[in-house]
């Protein structure tokens, strides 16, 4: 018999994280997050995470990040997720891609849970092919959750960018601009190039006539607020430890030769690993 799955929180980093109706939540549920999401200063939404979102540019400090997160058990991730493929096919953008699959092959490539929905994928390319746009990471989240099963949804965080302030958390951290120097410039996230508004809506539109889709607060231009549970357990925000990871953890740096023959001890690893 087949094994239905819980509902599922998909969790932006926007302000709308630190205004959840907690008498919305559900009791039992899996949650998606994303890139800082480790930037909050207390728990949103508690430790246990089913799967961490983000980009490929700076995996090797993220993967670094991630794995500081569990040892000081701040959190606990099942899995990560990372664009591992390209959308242009050149040999660089391939040969790119391939490497970050031998250096990282715990990470689960989330392009390849895009495909599954005929409908949406379509949607995704054309919006691609036509006018290179990429959706934010918590309409990808949202894909991804849905073609892995899932079918009742809980929204927060994604707010559009709309608003005055832009993130639940202070966003703007030193190591983060160090890697990402044009991240202290985003001031105006909506107007980023390589999003559109209007085509995270077009996806949110076809999984909610496919799903059940709610929003944790109050926010029209999302979803339709979830109903209230009665009689629930209520929901515990715990605080943090005053030393928390609160900002991106620079990965240790080495020379070419030795990066290189760290690559190659992990290439030989991984054929030992498949041949059992």
């Amino acid at each position: 018999m087949h094994n239905q799955k819980p509902p599922i929180v998909i969790a932006g980093n926007g302000p709308s994280l630190a205004q959840i109706d907690y008498t919305r939540l559900p009791q039992n549920f899996d949650v998606f997050r994303c890139n800082q999401f480790y930037f909050e200063d207390r728990y949103f939404l508690g430790k246990k995470i089913k799967g961490v979102f983000f980009n490929h540019r700076i995996i090797r400090d993220m993967f670094f990040t991630y794995y500081q997160l569990q040892e000081r058990k701040e959190y606990e991730i099942e899995n990560l997720y990372c664009p591992l493929q390209p959308f242009s096919i050149d040999d660089q953008s391939l040969k790119y891609f391939q490497r970050l699959k031998s250096e990282y092959p715990t990470v689960l490539d989330f392009c390849s849970y895009l495909t599954q929905d005929k409908e949406i994928y379509e949607c995704i390319l054309y919006h691609y092919l036509y006018f290179q746009k990429f959706l934010h990471m918590g309409i990808y989240m949202l894909v991804v959750a849905y073609n892995l099963g899932y079918r009742e949804f809980f929204l927060t965080g994604i707010d559009f960018y709309e608003g005055q302030t832009q993130y639940a958390f202070n966003s703007k951290k030193n190591n983060l601009i160090q890697r990402v120097p044009g991240f202290s410039k985003m001031e105006d996230q909506k107007n980023y190039s390589c999003h559109s508004m209007e085509f995270d809506k077009k996806i949110l539109e076809i999984i909610k006539r496919k799903a059940n889709v709610f929003f944790l607060s109050e926010n029209e231009l999302v979803a339709p607020l979830a109903p209230k549970i009665e009689n629930k357990v209520p929901f515990e925000v715990q605080s943090k430890d005053e030393n928390y990871i609160s900002d991106l953890c620079l990965a240790p740096s080495f020379s070419s030769q030795k990066q290189k023959r760290i690559f190659d001890f992990l290439q030989r690893s991984i054929k030992k690993i498949k041949k059992f």
